[in-house]
């Protein structure tokens, strides 16, 4: 079975960390927050608790042993906004789909999928 390649996202934190949104990303990030990610009325939603998670859940790929708590000693209000923007480019780029390949853009009049859907609000920021 071919493993799918999902992109990264760098951000400086205690170091330079890498974002990366998988699968398994969402479902560690539902069953810790109880909350839907791909529910685009989850973003509006959003509070500091579920930001450390949902940066948690997408650098545990880099750092299996990384707890919640240890995100949350790299978090602080001088870099939230910068957090917040790598989590919107990790899920966007996440999402995207390659030029070649499988994964190749495929016709579509309107995007009605859930992934689309929060492809929008996580570009939109």
């Amino acid at each position: 079975m071919n493993e799918i390649v999902n992109p990264v996202v760098s951000i400086q934190l205690d170091r330079p960390r890498n974002l990366r949104i998988t699968f398994n990303t969402l479902v560690e990030i539902e069953q810790e927050t109880g909350k839907s990610i791909m529910d685009r009325a989850t973003w509006l939603e959003l509070g500091v608790r579920d930001l450390r998670i949902i940066l948690w859940a997408a650098l545990k790929h880099e750092d299996p042993s990384l707890t919640i708590d240890d995100v949350g000693r790299m978090l602080g209000p001088q870099n939230m906004e910068d957090v917040a923007n790598a989590i919107g480019k990790a899920f966007e780029v996440s999402m995207a789909r390659s030029e070649q390949g499988p994964l190749a853009p495929k016709e579509e009049k309107e995007p009605t999928s859930k992934a689309a859907e929060l492809k929008a609000v996580a570009a939109a920021g």
